[in-house]
């Protein structure tokens, strides 16, 4: 995609890359880092959606990539491939909103930042970034199948999974949570379902939600996926929970599957 600068330091689309097939095997390596930087930018661009602003005003910041895993050469396949657009952000103090300007190259600096161009988005929604990702990994690890990838829901035995790997048992009944895990698994865990639970007079339904996300997030025995909500307050979204100092450890047994 072409950014065009207008006066104002706005960027308007006009054109993008033909989006490419993945060839078989290609770059498998990096694929658990492309998966991530996919939802990390499809959230940024629902939150614009959602807000009505123009999708750069929650455009993401190269160096919060780069802490995420990324290398410079990643990003750089990525604008190829066209999936992602990048400019410098240009923004003064008194600005009364963000401003950039477009690039001729991809000599990236500290102050690039990066969008998802159509095509782009069309990975992060719909059907995910987990095509893309699966057909890279699964072509140089023919033994891994989409389950890998794939979180599962148990509800005769009430147990979370990724892959063969227990995130959280439910020792006790627990309604609120059980029916988002029964909404997930019937979506076959698509990106986001809309709010399950059934509207009680004595909770305000977005806080109810909320509530029962944050509960979903805590007590994993592995914290391989985060619950949150889609910014309407109305939907609940899923993700393969970040690398950090609780779910470092458990992330590298499961490399390819993060």
């Amino acid at each position: 995609m072409i950014g065009k600068l207008s006066k104002r330091g706005r960027l308007s689309m006009t054109g993008e890359h033909e989006q490419r097939q993945l060839a078989t095997g290609e770059v498998a390596d990096i694929a658990p880092k492309i998966w991530d930087a996919f939802t990390v930018l499809a959230n940024a661009h629902a939150y614009a959606r959602n807000t009505e602003v123009d999708a750069w005003e929650f455009s993401i910041e190269i160096e919060r990539l780069l802490a995420r895993g990324l290398e410079t050469s990643d990003l750089r396949w990525l604008v190829r491939m066209g999936y992602l657009q990048h400019a410098r952000e240009i923004t003064q103090a008194d600005d009364t909103e963000r401003r950039f300007q477009s690039s001729p190259n991809n000599a990236f600096t500290k102050e690039t930042c990066f969008v998802l161009t159509n095509s782009g988005l069309s990975i992060a929604s719909g059907e995910d970034a987990r095509p893309v990702v699966l057909q890279m990994v699964v072509a140089s690890s023919p033994t891994l199948t989409r389950s890998d990838f794939t979180p599962r829901w148990d509800r005769v035995r009430r147990t979370l999974f990724v892959g063969n790997h227990v995130v959280k048992r439910f020792k006790l009944p627990s309604p609120n949570q059980e029916a988002v895990l029964n909404a997930f698994e019937e979506e076959a865990w698509g990106h986001r379902v809309f709010d399950p639970l059934r509207p009680q007079e004595e909770h305000v339904t977005k806080h109810r939600l909320r509530w029962t996300i944050n509960r979903l997030n805590r007590n994993q025995e592995q914290p391989l996926i985060r619950f949150f909500t889609d910014g309407s307050g109305e939907a609940v979204c899923w993700e393969l929970a970040e690398s950090g100092s609780s779910a470092n450890t458990n992330r590298k047994k499961i490399r390819v599957a993060a």
